[in-house]
């Protein structure tokens, strides 16, 4: 942490506290005691501690100072924001996300502003298969490949004609490219009337923001030293290190300390009209002169702005995926559980999938793994059903029958009327049970009405068997109708 003394005693002991968010809202805090001289006016620094930064992102800094019967308590407090590059690529697994059908996948790394991404076969290899966030790659063949942070640099070189000097130009850098522009240099152009300047005392200053609204206390120096202009090009070279968020505006001096530059007469407005335009950015005509109050206007600067991409490191990481092979398989069976009323349980749990349809052969439907269905009639019913994967979107279907008794029939009669075997090859027991004895006849009648068999049926109390062998009928759905004093029974019977 950084302080000046703005008392009028030296200060020799003073404690510090730095809070310190990360990008997952966690605060660590951070203290100290200043133990020295400072004088009125000075400068001096005091160590608070250190965070790790290694995954990157955005970190909060809360800063204030404790001191005794301190007369000025408004200026005790820093709070700023500051983005760190991670150290390493933050790559996206794919486990288990490609389905067989597909022809190619998209690999993905996580975006980092400022930063620019290499595709790589292996570890080792050399060859960039491809810069970027993302790496579509076909599913046969190999399935995992690497990704690391690349340095990549470029440059743009603003006209440079006309021959007049000065010391310097002040102008605005828009970064329209939709991501954090990095500017890693500037070159001078030529000295002043075209000429060439051995040993010239070059520097660069920057403010964050446009500098036709930035107050002086903004600016700061990034770079200086010595350089050589040539007539005719752009060689006066200085690193810097400078961010520009995605469309902010940030504002810059590139001049000497003595002597001059050249520059190019402007005819627009100085800090808004464009003098020079690239498709990640544009440089605004500007003013001319000394720093830091350079007057001229407008004065359009001729040179070269470096810009790219950085990384922390040259690691390498693996980004892979796997074929999803899971299919949708339809396995279903039904069994009548409660014969009086149709009731039939459904159960495909022998299935592979996420979504079940059942078609019960009677226009009914239904869904689940396992459900039920009441049939209305007794008879022989087609049941589909049809599983769907919803990862992959396969489907699979398989069809059975089933037969429905329907045992206990429509009765009429104050008795218990049933057959069994129901379904039977025809060799049929009709069994009547009641708290009054049944008098009265027995019929077998087909699905058109007409009646096959007609036999009387004796009083008897308790329990009446009647053994019937429907044999030689033909195989299908038909009714046994019990008729007596009391009333009429029809109960349905099958033939297989």
């Amino acid at each position: 942490m950084a302080f000046q003394n703005f008392g009028l005693d030296t200060i020799t002991s003073m404690s510090a506290e730095v809070k310190v968010t990360d990008p997952n809202a966690n605060v660590t805090t951070l203290t100290a005691t200043y133990a020295g001289a400072l004088a009125p006016l000075d400068y001096d620094t005091v160590m608070v501690g250190t965070i790790n930064t290694y995954a990157g992102g955005t970190y909060s800094f809360l800063g204030y100072t404790q001191l005794a019967n301190d007369g000025r308590t408004s200026n005790d407090t820093m709070n700023f924001s500051s983005y760190y590059l991670p150290f390493e690529p933050v790559v996206t697994g794919m486990v288990d996300t490609v389905c067989a059908s597909q022809d190619s996948v998209t690999l993905a790394a996580v975006a980092v502003p400022g930063t620019t991404y290499g595709w790589f076969n292996s570890l080792t290899d050399t060859t960039i298969l491809a810069q970027g966030d993302t790496y579509t790659v076909p599913t046969s063949g190999q399935s995992s490949y690497f990704v690391q942070f690349l340095n990549t640099a470029d440059s743009a070189e603003t006209p440079i004609p006309g021959g007049n000097g000065q010391s310097g130009n002040m102008f605005n850098i828009i970064n329209t490219s939709g991501a954090p522009l990095s500017i890693t240099g500037f070159a001078q152009g030529p000295g002043s009337g075209n000429s060439s300047v051995t040993g010239a005392a070059m520097i660069v200053y920057y403010t964050p923001g446009d500098y036709t609204t930035q107050s002086a206390a903004s600016w700061s120096q990034i770079a200086s030293g010595t350089v050589n202009l040539t007539a005719s090009a752009t060689t006066g070279y200085l690193p810097v290190s400078v961010t520009i968020p995605a469309g902010a505006t940030y504002g810059f001096y590139v001049g000497l300390t003595s002597g001059s530059v050249q520059y190019t007469n402007g005819t627009g407005t100085a800090g808004v009209s464009p003098w020079y335009i690239h498709p990640k950015f544009t440089i605004t005509e500007g003013l001319g002169g000394a720093y830091p109050n350079p007057v001229n206007s407008p004065r359009c600067w001729n040179g070269q702005v470096f810009f790219g991409s950085s990384g922390c490191s040259n690691i390498r990481k693996e980004v892979s995926f796997a074929i999803n092979t899971d299919t949708a398989v339809a396995v279903g069976s039904g069994v009548e559980t409660n014969p009086s009323t149709g009731l039939f349980d459904f159960d495909a749990t022998g299935s592979s999938g996420h979504v079940f349809n059942w078609s019960f052969g009677d226009g009914a439907t239904g869904s689940g793994m396992m459900t039920q269905h009441n049939y209305g009639t007794a008879g022989m019913y087609t049941v589909s059903l049809v599983v769907t994967d919803t990862v992959c979107g396969t489907s699979d279907s398989t069809s059975f029958q089933v037969t429905s008794t329907i045992s206990v029939g429509e009765n009429g009669l104050n008795q218990v009327v049933r057959a069994f075997p129901n379904p039977s090859n025809g060799q049929v027991v009709v069994s009547i049970s009641g708290a009054e004895a049944f008098e009265g006849s027995i019929q077998v009648v087909n699905g058109v009405g007409q009646i096959l068999v007609n036999e009387p049926v004796a009083k008897q109390d308790g329990v009446v068997e009647i053994p019937m062998d429907l044999r030689n009928l033909p195989k299908g759905v038909y009714t046994i109708r019990l008729s007596g004093e009391q009333g009429e029974s029809n109960l349905r019977v099958v033939l297989q």
